[in-house]
Order: structure tokens, then C-alpha cells, then sequence
């Protein structure tokens, strides 16, 4: 498996992994991606498997922190340390930018995602319509 920044031939497989994690709960998202793919791709690092991509994580600047947008990773390859890897590599992308933190907003219903976060050493920062975890 290899974690590599996405690229425009990618298109189709990335957004069809976000419509496996949006079409539920937020069908604008989908669209919001279909719409500006180039620019969102930019950000967004993938997890590819014999030429096929099993997850992706997207990011975004602000003022001093790295926020992650989005991370999914197909339900059969979940629970193998690629949520970790996707971490690692987002983490090192934040140091290479001198940005002070890592931040994600989580929620509060998404007891999953939470649990996840605090392994990989989230700390809960602010309470809101979400929870702000960052490290």
C-alpha cells in the first residue's frame, strides 16, 4: 500500500470514495467536491492498493494549525494502522509547514471517530455543534 498526494487522474476514484462517506449525511459535500475537485485535490493525500484507492484524507491552512477535513478509509481496510499512517504523514506535512498544531473537528454523535482520534494523542480543545480535538 502507498500513501501519495492525489492526483487529477484520481478524480473518479475519490470522489467515489466521498460518496461513500458523504451520501448519507451531507449530500452537499458531494456536490461541493464534484464542483471543485482540482482545488480540493491539492490538499488531499490518498491511500492506494494495486492500483486502486481505499481511502483519503484532505487538509486545509489557518493561521497557525493544519486541519484535517476529511478521512476515510474503506470499511474492509479499516482497523490495520492506515488511519495511523494517514496521521503520521499529515503530522509531518504540518511540521514541514511550521504550523503549530493538528486540528479536526469530530461529531459529536461520531463516538468512532472520537475514540480514533484520542489514540492517536487528540486532545479535546473546544466543545461546540462538534468537538475540536487537536495535538
Amino acid at each position: 500500500m502507498k500513501i501519495r498526494k492525489s492526483v487529477r487522474g484520481d478524480k473518479e476514484q475519490v470522489l467515489r470514495l466521498v460518496r461513500e462517506f458523504y451520501f448519507k449525511h451531507s449530500p452537499k459535500t458531494v456536490k461541493t467536491w464534484e464542483s471543485f475537485f482540482n482545488k480540493l485535490m491539492k490538499l488531499t493525500l490518498v491511500i492506494e492498493k494495486d492500483k486502486k484507492l481505499i481511502g483519503f484524507v484532505t487538509y486545509s491552512l489557518k493561521k497557525n494549525s493544519l486541519y484535517i477535513d476529511d478521512l476515510y478509509i474503506r470499511r474492509a481496510y479499516r482497523k490495520k494502522g492506515l488511519g495511523t499512517k494517514l496521521i503520521n504523514k499529515i503530522n509531518n506535512i504540518r511540521k514541514k509547514l511550521k504550523r503549530k498544531y493538528l486540528v479536526v473537528n469530530v461529531r459529536k454523535k461520531d463516538e468512532g471517530a472520537f475514540d480514533f482520534y484520542k489514540t492517536q494523542k487528540f486532545k479535546l480543545w473546544k466543545r461546540g455543534d462538534s468537538l475540536k480535538l487537536r495535538r
